[in-house]
């Protein structure tokens, strides 16, 4: 049985567990390394965890995927900015993206949100495909990664009521 939920404020080795495991599985999709965050202190991940809305999914309790959303303050192309979106490659294809989505919406909405935005590297085919499927769309010209350099990244955004 899957189901999400929010991480609460004391779940910060769980989060750094997730990251951990999306980073060194999926190397090219994030602007970060499981070699870097692997060093980072506790009080980070907490810091971490306190910025943003950490959501997991779990199969029978047990979490194969996070995702994080927080203000877009710095893209005043949405409201939200989603990030770090990641499945485990055993439950891809389960439709777990779609049941993180509604979880993402249901937060937005509380928030007074009316629009999700994320970044994808354009080699992340895969995730831009499935970010298409959940009606996410691409906005203007790829732009040049700040965390990774001489990469691009597709805007896309998704307002609520699509």
């Amino acid at each position: 049985m899957f189901q999400v939920r929010t991480l609460s404020a004391d779940e910060w080795s769980l989060l750094r567990d997730l990251r951990i495991a999306a980073l060194k599985e999926s190397t090219e999709a994030f602007g970060g390394t499981a070699e870097d965050e692997g060093e980072w202190p506790e009080a980070a991940w907490q810091e971490r965890l306190e910025a943003a809305v950490w959501l997991t999914v779990e199969d029978s309790g047990v979490p194969v995927g996070v995702v994080a959303v927080d203000d877009a303050t710095r893209d005043e192309r949405s409201d939200a900015w989603v990030w770090s979106w990641w499945i485990a490659p055993t439950h891809r294809g389960r439709g777990l993206s779609r049941l993180m989505l509604d979880s993402l919406i249901t937060t937005c909405e509380a928030k007074g949100w009316s629009s999700m935005g994320l970044g994808a590297y354009e080699s992340n085919t895969d995730a831009i495909a499935t970010y298409e499927r959940l009606a996410f769309e691409r906005v203007g010209d790829p732009l040049a990664s700040r965390s990774r350099s001489g990469t691009r990244y597709i805007f896309m955004r998704r307002y609520l009521s699509t």
